[in-house]
């Protein structure tokens, strides 16, 4: 009787915004499947098109390695079920670039079996591909500090390690939920495939749990996601009238009389020293915190004491609207003629 070949599941996105579940297929296939579709499903523009191609890149369609629940109504953490393929980036933004060859012979020296291709700002000099390396079992973690331990122990298994900061720390590797554009250039030459027979990479059940945090600490981690997704429907929503790079904190704090002094400025920005709201709190008995302006942005605010407080959205929630409305102003809209 003939071996059933395995099979794996990749998620497809309509482009790099889709969270909808309408706009997620999760597609199974053996390797030779999965690696098909993504060589066939290849995007290339005209030699004569005058258009931006970064625009056009926000709307490629992408993959992702995350299968999601049956059921689940939008790309989000608490909708994850499992992941059965890893996704990495190879960036090379310094010299010495990993070469795709090296990243072949080193796959093939371990027996794995895996898909690179280049990514939309490869070129001859420069290259930057995508490896997609196939698990033998599904991987199921809760938290994506999990996801990203695991993700460098499977980099240092296929030989990778020595070419570490030519992969890309802020993408793949670190996030739960990131998408990858399928295969896409301005340059058709530049768009190239590199398929490996060979296994999936077989871990065994105790390198998993050498990665699974602590519940208090999932707890923790989960708890400033939160407070993260929080403060930012709060600045979407409450101060979305007010173009924050014109709050001029100083100001507000000479308005009330407290203290604030210039401490450093450059052409960059300018440091201020100032007084902490939640000085009584602090364990040493100190009161000091900082602000920092730079132009066209929205200023910072610092204590290096560990209450929860801190940052440009909590000293805005301490003052309140109508303070931070007075130093403050309003966005500017034009008006095109279209409603």
């Amino acid at each position: 009787m003939d071996e059933i070949e395995k099979e794996y599941t990749l998620s497809y996105h309509k482009n790099q915004f889709s969270i909808g579940a309408d706009q997620i297929i999760s597609q199974t296939g053996t390797f030779d499947q999965i690696c098909d579709s993504i060589i066939n499903n290849q995007l290339t523009y005209p030699v004569d098109y005058q258009g931006d191609p970064k625009h056009i890149k926000d709307l490629v369609p992408c993959i992702s390695n995350t299968i999601y629940l049956p059921g689940a109504d939008r790309r989000a953490p608490v909708f994850i079920d499992r992941y059965e393929t890893l996704i990495f980036d190879v960036d090379n933004k310094l010299e010495n670039p990993f070469q795709p060859e090296v990243a072949k012979q080193l796959l093939e020296e371990r027996g794995y079996q895996a898909l690179i291709y280049s990514t939309f700002s490869c070129t001859k000099e420069r290259p930057k591909f995508r490896v997609i390396v196939f698990l033998e079992e599904p991987l199921k973690f809760t938290c994506d500090i999990e996801y990203k331990r695991f993700a460098e122990f499977i980099l240092d298994h296929c030989g990778f390690s020595p070419y570490r900061e030519q992969i890309d720390t802020q993408g793949h590797l670190l996030r739960d939920m990131a998408l990858s554009k399928l295969p896409c250039s301005p340059n058709p030459e530049n768009v190239w495939f590199i398929k490996i027979q060979g296994k999936p990479i077989n871990y065994l059940q105790d390198d998993i749990e050498q990665f699974i945090l602590p519940e208090e600490t999932r707890l923790t981690i989960r708890t400033a996601k939160l407070r993260s997704k929080e403060e930012i429907f709060f600045i979407k929503h409450s101060l979305n009238h007010l173009d924050l790079s014109t709050l001029d904190l100083p100001r507000l704090y000479a308005n009330l009389g407290w203290y604030c002094k210039k401490v450093k400025e450059t052409t960059e920005e300018t440091n201020y020293e100032c007084y902490c709201p939640w000085a009584d709190t602090h364990s040493d008995n100190t009161w000091k915190a900082g602000i920092i302006v730079k132009q066209g942005q929205p200023p910072g605010f610092h204590c290096f004491h560990t209450h929860p407080e801190n940052g440009l959205v909590s000293i805005i929630k301490y003052f309140g609207l109508e303070k931070i409305e007075k130093v403050t102003q309003k966005k500017k809209y034009k008006y095109d003629g279209v409603i």
